[in-house]
């Protein structure tokens, strides 16, 4: 699944349950965007485990040396975990299913 596609439907899927629009696409801007330009820069289109996985341990390790906050770090870990379980779950997910669309 594309990776763009992909970060759409995470936004979605965030305000079916009770996100606010802004918080959404703030998230958006903050945590996916980031993501997108990793894969863009990678090569790859496409929604990337392993990319996720490097995203992922490069916050850890920016976190570690200070540069960002432990809830930035949490922050980043959770909009990747919001990623793979949209894509595990896509097309037919609960958030989805949940939002009339399948």
């Amino acid at each position: 699944m594309d990776i763009k596609e992909l970060a759409l439907r995470t936004v979605d899927a965030m305000q079916v349950y009770g996100l606010t629009p802004y918080s959404a696409w703030n998230e958006y801007t903050r945590s996916y965007t980031p993501i997108i330009k990793m894969h863009e820069k990678q090569g790859q289109k496409d929604f990337d485990r392993e990319i996720i996985t490097e995203y992922v341990r490069q916050a850890e390790g920016r976190f570690e040396r200070g540069e960002i906050s432990i809830g930035h770090y949490r922050s980043l870990k959770r909009a990747a975990q919001r990623l793979t379980e949209v894509y595990t779950f896509s097309p037919a997910s609960s958030y989805a299913i949940h939002a009339g669309r399948v």
